[in-house]
Order: C-alpha cells, then structure tokens, then sequence
C-alpha cells in the first residue's frame, strides 16, 4: 500500500487519494500529512473528510481534529 501511495504521489493523482491509501495503509503520519497537503491545495472532497469512512483511522488523532477545525468542521 505504502508503494501505491508513494506511486500515486509521483504521478500527481489527486492529493486525497495519496492521503486514503496510507490510510488504508494503517499509516497515520503518512495520512495526515497528505491531507495536510490536500486542504493547502484547497481540494474540494475536503468537504467529506468528517464522514468518509477511509479515514476512520484517525478520528481520535489531535492532528486530524485540528484540521477539521481549521477546515472549520464540527470535531
């Protein structure tokens, strides 16, 4: 998984992609640091990231509850 990330990165798919399948993964930093990426590209299916179950993984995460607050989302 963490190589089909890394492939998709280099490809340049869409950023919340690369962020679901180190999730999926079970790679927490990577995740976050994907979706980190994605909100400063302003990528629109941020919008679901409170209930798109592919990130389950890191509901109880600070980092990811930070980012919904900055996205302005209930935590």
């Amino acid at each position: 998984m963490r190589k089909a990330a890394t492939r998709l990165a280099e490809l340049r798919a869409q950023v919340i992609l690369v962020a679901r399948t180190y999730a999926f993964a079970g790679d927490k930093d990577g995740a976050q640091h994907w979706l980190d990426k994605a909100y400063e590209d302003g990528d629109s299916t941020m919008v679901y990231l409170k209930v798109d179950p592919s990130f389950e993984i890191l509901r109880e995460d600070a980092r990811f509850q930070q980012l919904l607050r900055k996205m302005k989302l209930p935590v």
